[in-house]
């Protein structure tokens, strides 16, 4: 399909590289300085360091902090164990360690907590990890950033979009069971069940919608999971959303609705099933562009044929001017001119 034609939106491919917060860190002679000041602020104080060693305390926008500083033989020892901390503006989560003897630094590092190890068990696939963590009250619903393959930093992934992204379908079953929140959206405005639509797994589309999940979930360039399933060739996936109320005729930032989208990567099946379905053959994209006008300049023949027969308006101009004849002529295309002279 030609851009000159038809204007592609740039969908979101589901291949994840890594966790961005996925490792345990060593800290510099600075950052155990930044550590300690962190642990005794987020413990009330110096003053409040009696009072609330040890103690789980809420942080002020969700999750819990329990700070512990020991003083024992010339060694003094901070741990701070976060789960989900919201505060100040920041989120943090992890297990950090300090040990200095004196003034000197013994030990300052951080490890995963209970659910950093669930987000990279669901990242790698690890089902049998995944619940033991979640007996052990690990969030299901935790977010770190990853590395995406072609969107590079995402932020807001869940380990059920791990799972979904991977086909996992017993352990999507396993989350959501376990409270995973089925729309939730990531940074690009996607939740799972547009992850699976776009990768077609059947079966974990159905799970999800049977579960709550919203059909009509749009990312950030407003593509929906059926113009995702239509535009990657999944057939069955675009058939059993729009079996479920799926928008059938809404369209993307660029104008572009699932049935454009399906015929600008030739696929003549589920092109057809949506014109069978209802799917409105007249709409206009933002250049003017109709669904005849993209079969034309494909040189889909059969859907240029099955478009007129219903009525299909060929007298339509795109933004520059031209109609479907015209984008024919210009491509030589005998048959297709035939059959929009008649």
């Amino acid at each position: 399909m030609k851009n000159t034609i038809l204007p592609v939106c740039t969908i979101f491919a589901v291949v994840i590289l890594w966790s961005a917060r996925g490792e345990a860190y060593e800290y510099d002679e600075k950052g155990t300085t930044e550590l300690m000041v962190q642990m005794i602020t987020d413990i009330g104080g110096h003053e409040a360091i009696a009072r609330n060693s040890g103690k789980i305390l809420r942080c002020s926008h969700g999750g819990t902090k329990k700070i512990t500083i020991l003083q024992t033989k010339g060694e003094t020892r901070y741990t701070g164990e976060y789960d989900n901390c919201n505060q100040n503006g920041k989120i943090r989560d992890g297990i950090f360690k300090i040990v200095l003897e004196g003034d000197a630094i013994l030990e300052s590092n951080s490890s995963r907590s209970k659910n950093g190890e669930l987000f990279d068990a669901a990242m790698q696939g690890d089902t049998t990890r995944v619940k033991a963590l979640l007996k052990a009250k690990a969030d299901v619903n935790y977010t770190e950033s990853i590395e995406n393959a072609q969107s590079g930093s995402l932020n807001e992934w869940t380990p059920l979009m791990s799972a979904v992204a991977a086909g996992n379908f017993e352990m999507v079953q396993v989350l959501v069971k376990s409270g995973a929140w089925v729309n939730y959206m990531n940074s690009m405005a996607v939740n799972a069940l547009w992850i699976a639509a776009h990768n077609g797994n059947l079966e974990i589309v159905k799970y999800l919608v049977k579960r709550g999940a919203n059909v009509n979930n749009s990312n950030y360039e407003n593509v929906t999971p059926l113009m995702a399933a239509a535009m990657n060739g999944h057939l069955d996936v675009v058939k059993l959303l729009v079996g479920s109320k799926a928008g059938i005729n809404f369209s993307h930032v660029g104008g572009d609705t699932a049935l454009m989208f399906a015929l600008g990567q030739r696929h003549n099946d589920i092109a057809k099933f949506l014109i069978d379905a209802g799917a409105d053959i007249n709409i206009r994209n933002n250049s003017g562009i109709t669904a005849l006008i993209i079969a034309v300049a494909e040189g889909n023949e059969e859907l240029t044929r099955i478009l007129l027969d219903k009525k299909a308006d060929a007298t339509v101009k795109t933004k520059d001017g031209r109609t479907a004849q015209d984008v024919a002529r210009a491509k030589g295309l005998t048959g297709i001119i035939k059959l929009l002279e008649k």
